[in-house]
């Protein structure tokens, strides 16, 4: 049974030296949170605590540790901790403020997962001072980056002019647009076609059109 001094809802903070159990190279002096629940270590018997994190702790994460949180699979909002790695102390937020500081990282950080192609796609997007003007900086990415002609498959709804599955040569970029994003253009059987690029894949994903997957992976999760 837990004990009187710590209890479920509690604030608490980590103790001075404690490095994360789980990636095992952050020290988190004075990270601070509420303790969730709690279970019994079989082996030492001593207590632990689920701790979530509060929002100033959560603010102040290292942008590597959510990164590396995510990657390895790990809640980067929460974690469990000895009863020897932490003090009871004062709550210092409110919990509504926790799911709001939640979402901002997970925005910021939801490219994580994709590793090399994240980073390419995160850079992309920061190179935009707005959301606004995000399909204009990929056509000028794709325009700057994509070596044409390329052998593409289009993946979109069967029309007319193109059934899905058809393999097109991709020669030019000739708009953009909000709904449909940066419209291409090219040929198939001599017939010259136009499509939305995130409609479209590579043939064989290469250094000369890896920007094109880029954007077609950015396209379905923005």
């Amino acid at each position: 049974m837990i004990d009187d001094k710590i209890k479920i809802g509690d604030s608490v903070k980590v103790k001075k030296g404690i490095k994360d159990p789980d990636l095992k190279k952050y020290d988190m002096t004075d990270w601070q949170g509420r303790v969730q629940s709690f279970d019994k270590d079989n082996e030492t018997g001593e207590l632990l605590f689920l701790i979530q994190w509060d929002s100033i702790t959560l603010k102040q994460l290292p942008d590597k540790f959510v990164t590396d949180s995510v990657v390895e699979g790990y809640d980067f909002s929460e974690m469990t901790l000895g009863e020897s790695d932490v003090l009871k102390t004062v709550e210092r937020d409110k919990v509504f403020d926790i799911q709001q500081m939640k979402e901002i990282i997970e925005d910021a950080h939801f490219w994580d997962d994709y590793g090399e192609q994240g980073t390419r796609i995160k850079s992309v997007i920061s190179q935009c001072e707005n959301s606004f003007a995000l399909i204009d900086t990929w056509f000028e990415h794709l325009e700057n980056n994509v070596e044409l002609p390329c052998k593409v498959i289009y993946n979109g709804d069967s029309t007319k002019e193109l059934r899905c599955g058809a393999e097109i040569i991709w020669d030019g970029i000739l708009d953009s647009d909000d709904h449909y994003g940066v419209i291409g253009c090219g040929k198939l059987n001599q017939k010259i076609v136009n499509f939305s690029l995130c409609d479209v894949k590579p043939v064989n994903v290469t250094l000369k059109n890896q920007a094109l997957d880029d954007y077609v992976i950015w396209f379905a999760n923005q």
